[in-house]
């Protein structure tokens, strides 16, 4: 962002975080809310991204083994990220994402699909240097049909301790 030829700092993810490696807690399940998923942007990710006929193209679909214009796995996995940031990634302390795995497409996203969202904390690892690695099944839904899952793991920073100060500290004598 320019200002009078200066450059103005963007504050980053962790200057606003209100959530720490040390919020998550193995079992813990997190409710992502939901999405909708419309034809134009399963066709508009495609065309970009992904440009199989049954993601472009309503009639080749409709001939295809999926019978109907469905979003691509990229697409859908998409939807998981921004579902996970915007209920609860925006506000962690976050250092870097370290990956996805084991990510199973197991229905397809139609066009006019409600995807559900939601996380599954695996494992929480504090580490020494006030960093831990938090892992998560990242889950997505049509209804009661699994539709994504996937396993994801960042580093994200603890909660920022502070020395004790004694009691009397700053009491002029």
């Amino acid at each position: 962002m320019q200002s009078s030829g200066r450059q103005i700092a963007r504050p980053t993810v962790a200057e606003h975080a209100t959530v720490y490696a040390d919020d998550f807690e193995a079992g813990q399940r997190i409710p992502l809310g939901c999405r909708f998923v419309s034809e134009e942007e399963i066709v508009e990710f495609a065309r970009k991204w992904d440009p199989f006929p049954f993601h472009l193209d309503r009639d080749a679909a409709a001939k295809s083994e999926f019978g109907g214009l469905v979003g691509s796995g990229l697409h859908v996995l998409a939807i998981l990220q921004v579902l996970e940031f915007e209920a609860v990634l925006h506000r962690t302390a976050m250092v870097a994402g370290l990956g996805f795995d084991e990510m199973r497409l197991h229905a397809p996203a139609y066009a006019g699909d409600t995807l559900t969202g939601s996380m599954v904390i695996r494992t929480v690892r504090m580490r020494a240097d006030g960093r831990a690695v938090v892992t998560w099944q990242g889950l997505l839904d049509r209804g009661d049909t699994r539709v994504l899952s996937m396993e994801g793991a960042a580093m994200i920073r603890q909660r920022p301790t502070f020395p004790e100060v004694p009691d009397d500290a700053g009491r002029s004598e």
